[in-house]
């Protein structure tokens, strides 16, 4: 085997490790590294080669997760206004989230080891600062401060995965609806808010 062929393989079982990782935390969070090798096909030495730690996989995940979602964000038209920006974020951010959702979990329980939580702040500073621009904008309400409209923003969604796990709301209806309810948190008025989540749709 050749050294080329070696790194593929490592590279290729450590994505394994992580997509299995996803799930079996998702479905046990409180499952074991050994559990995530058993589930991977992987004997346990092969996962701690890559992960030393439960913790190190579990912020290995957050750091992806955090990547994901900054780069939808990144990603939008910044000519738009802070309201589009808001309601395209939360509607192309929602499957990411919805895929991540154990670190959801995790965080919500606080149980979350620090470098999850260090991941994850770096999305709340994101949207700090598109709170901020809605407020200099006019946009999004003065009432509050941007950082509280960050952490309604991040209690919305949370709220939002719940339901949908209980099956008080329709998966298929779930980013339009966080869209909708993360614009009247920040005090969009209806009108304009219909015509916002209208342009979205198309």
């Amino acid at each position: 085997m050749t050294s080329t062929t070696r790194r593929r393989d490592a590279v290729e079982n450590r994505e394994r490790i992580l997509q299995v990782g996803r799930q079996v935390l998702a479905a046990s969070p409180d499952a074991s590294l050994a559990d995530i090798a058993q589930a991977a096909g992987v004997v346990r030495r092969t996962v701690y080669a890559h992960f030393p730690t439960r913790e190190a996989l579990l912020q290995t995940v957050a750091e992806e997760a955090a990547a994901s979602v900054r780069d939808v964000l990144a990603s939008l038209d910044t000519g738009d206004k802070p309201a589009e920006t808001l309601a395209r974020f939360v509607v192309n951010a929602w499957p990411v989230v919805d895929r991540y959702r154990l670190l959801v979990d995790l965080t919500t329980q606080n149980v979350a080891p620090d470098g999850v939580r260090d991941a994850l702040a770096g999305i709340r500073a994101d949207v700090v600062r598109l709170m901020r621009r809605g407020q200099e904008e006019g946009d999004f309400t003065a009432e509050v401060t941007a950082e509280v409209l960050a952490y309604t923003q991040q209690s919305l969604m949370l709220g939002l995965l719940a339901a949908v796990t209980d099956g008080v709301l329709d998966e298929s209806e779930a980013a339009h609806t966080a869209a909708m309810l993360a614009l009247q948190a920040v005090g969009v008025p209806t009108a304009r808010r219909r015509k916002v989540l209208g342009d979205v749709r198309r």
